[in-house]
């Protein structure tokens, strides 16, 4: 029973998201059903096509009420998904289908975390020219280095491109008057300092950059870290600690968070005034 139930779970962002086609055809027969009501050339006419219309939604009121319970559950259950995500790695971007975020987080319940891995490489490989354009965008000064470290993700010179592309992310943030987005806020240790420094406009609740503003591994501190810590890591990387970073999901998943603190600035608001305070020496990942 416990086994369905989870079954049950994991499978309503997708089914919501499948079965829109099906409510929107409903929603088109509603449609015309009306507009026969209201065209209707008698009174004995227009009764008749309200009662097709009644007849129609109690045939169909089970499947409707299911959608809108599903829907409702929506990012309830698509937010685990991008959190799960965000904890491997990944940041999901805005051409990410809801049935990549479902599939991974049923995966993940399966324990199958390379065929998570793998699912972000191909999504994130087909993306890599859009993210790089939009990157150069929105940041022109950094045309150059974003060309650069692109080619280098292109070239498998992941050694190189790993550490440049968390430096960028880092470097978006001080262009904004952040200062570094990987010192935390000296109150509220979980939420880096950049982040905290934005105005609040919806940004860490929504789907897309809730993740950000939480300690996930990839800026977790030493103190943080267990022994057998295996991920990707800023400051292992930039600090020469760890030696095996260079490979192509790192590359990736390095080019999912630079574009995932691009677009986080993009949407957001000029940051508020004042100084920014630099928490205690060692806070910074």
């Amino acid at each position: 029973m416990e086994d369905r139930a989870k079954d049950e779970q994991t499978r309503e962002p997708l089914d919501a998201a499948s079965s829109v086609g099906q409510v929107a055809q409903a929603m088109a027969t509603v449609g015309a059903l009306v507009h026969q009501a209201l065209h209707s050339d008698g009174m004995k006419t227009f009764m008749q096509a309200m009662a097709r219309l009644g007849q129609f939604i109690r045939e169909n009121q089970s499947e409707i009420l299911s959608f809108g319970e599903a829907l409702r559950n929506l990012p309830e259950k698509l937010q685990v998904g991008v959190t799960l995500l965000a904890q491997r790695g990944w940041f999901v971007d805005e051409e990410m289908g809801l049935s990549n975020i479902s599939d991974s987080r049923t995966t993940a319940q399966d324990g199958a975390l390379d065929q998570i891995d793998a699912l972000m490489v191909a999504h994130f490989e087909q993306q890599l020219d859009k993210i790089e354009e939009r990157l150069v965008a929105f940041a022109p000064p950094r045309a150059r280095i974003l060309r650069s470290v692109f080619g280098a993700v292109r070239r498998g010179d992941d050694d190189l491109a790993v550490p440049i592309l968390l430096m960028q992310a880092d470097g978006l943030c001080h262009d904004h008057g952040l200062g570094s987005f990987f010192i935390r806020d000296k109150k509220d240790r979980q939420i880096p300092i950049a982040m905290k420094r934005l105005l609040d406009n919806g940004a860490r609740t929504s789907l897309l950059y809730s993740p950000v503003y939480r300690v996930l591994p990839l800026y977790m501190t030493a103190n943080e870290r267990d022994e057998s810590f295996t991920g990707l890591n800023r400051h292992q990387v930039l600090h020469g600690e760890s030696v095996d970073y260079g490979t192509h999901e790192n590359s990736l998943r390095a080019a999912s968070f630079l574009n995932c603190i691009a677009l986080l600035l993009r949407d957001s608001k000029d940051p508020e005034n004042g100084a920014i305070e630099v928490t205690d020496e060692g806070s910074n990942p």
